[in-house]
């Protein structure tokens, strides 16, 4: 599993939360489809649930990927949000796009815990 660290860049903890704030333009990963799917969650529900928890000032954490096809060794952000009382593991990355900013939804899960 790749190391993380906490996220401390106040500018980098409000840019994930502007962009999660327009879930129009962000964009999601087949992984994370599919566990939205699996949920019932929608890519707008993600998105206000990541808004609400940087809001709250809950932990963020920097790694980087070694798993997610077509995304490894690119660096991430991990959140643990609680949605409909279960514990996920919501991971998002921040890629360009015409020059702009996107967040991408990477991950949406269960957490695994002990990992």
């Amino acid at each position: 599993m790749a190391k993380s660290r906490p996220v401390t860049d106040r500018e980098l903890l409000d840019q994930i939360r502007t962009l999660a704030s327009q879930p129009d333009v962000v964009e999601s990963t087949n992984s994370a489809q599919q566990g939205m799917v699996a949920r019932n969650l929608t890519r707008a529900g993600v998105c206000q649930t990541i808004c609400e928890y940087l809001d709250d000032g809950l932990p963020v954490d920097e790694a980087v990927t070694e798993s997610a096809a077509g995304h490894i060794g690119k660096t991430v952000y991990q959140m643990y949000p609680i949605i409909d009382a279960e514990d996920l593991f919501v991971k998002v990355g921040i890629q360009q796009e015409h020059g702009m900013p996107v967040l991408l939804l990477i991950s949406v899960h269960e957490q695994h815990r002990g990992s």
